[in-house]
């Protein structure tokens, strides 16, 4: 685990900056360009906000929790994520875009009130791992910038913050290492000559070598399909699936 998930002001500015592209994005789409295709395959825009937003309202039940140390999840149950996000795309487009704006001031605010040793606290991720507070404005990080792009407004992966992008792929890296169905696959970036290798299950010492920019690199391994034609490769390898 890389120390700048965890370092709060650095992860925090990321986030401040990723809600605020993700609201930039969301303002350039005419309230009838919501009910279109997002970039993710089945989801129309209103679908990919409302995830968004309550995105931000289960990541705030993580920080309660850290601040009172009463144990409250993400979700209730594991359909619930599921009916929370077709509930919110069913509201109107001003109600959809006042929400989107709420929650994320909601989970803003209660993580600037958080006091600094709480930070520390143990909680539990959707997926059931044990993780520290301090983990979770990194997840927020996430789901603002990639979804930014999925929104198809206009966004591309040079929009993300460099910084960002590197950290995204050095945490993509090692869950690819842990898929049993990973290649061995060498990362390298244009940007710094920084690498990252992907292990595989049997590595052999002679990966497959993908060279290209983070923000490139960081939304082929998390399943964007954007131009690839960016990254340069003799070969794609398959990866698996991210989350």
């Amino acid at each position: 685990m890389s120390a700048a998930r965890h370092d709060i002001p650095v992860t925090r500015e990321w986030m401040r900056a990723g809600e605020a592209f993700f609201a930039g994005q969301l303002a350039t789409l005419g309230d009838g360009d919501l009910d279109g295709p997002s970039a993710l395959p089945g989801w129309e825009r209103r679908k990919l906000a409302a995830h968004v937003a309550r995105n931000a309202e289960a990541l705030l039940r993580l920080v309660r929790w850290a601040d009172t140390g009463v144990e409250t999840r993400m979700y209730g149950d594991p359909d619930q994520r599921g009916r929370d996000i077709e509930a919110t795309s069913g509201q109107s487009a001003a109600e959809l875009r006042a929400d989107v704006q709420r929650a994320a001031a909601e989970l803003a605010d209660a993580m600037a009130k958080l006091p600094d040793e709480r930070w520390q606290a143990t909680v539990l991720s959707a997926l059931g791992r044990t993780i520290p507070a301090a983990e979770v404005p990194w997840m927020r990080c996430r789901e603002v910038w990639l979804h930014s792009l999925d929104l198809a407004a206009g966004a591309t992966p040079g929009d993300l913050p460099l910084p960002f992008a590197e950290e995204l792929v050095d945490e993509l890296a090692g869950y690819m290492s842990a898929q049993p169905s990973a290649p061995e696959t060498e990362l390298a970036s244009i940007a710094d000559g920084r690498r990252w290798h992907i292990d595989g299950p049997a590595a052999t010492g002679q990966p497959l070598l993908v060279r290209g920019d983070p923000r490139e690199l960081a939304a082929w391994l998390t399943g964007r399909t954007y131009d690839r034609s960016a990254l340069q490769a003799d070969d794609l390898p398959q990866l698996p699936n991210w989350l």
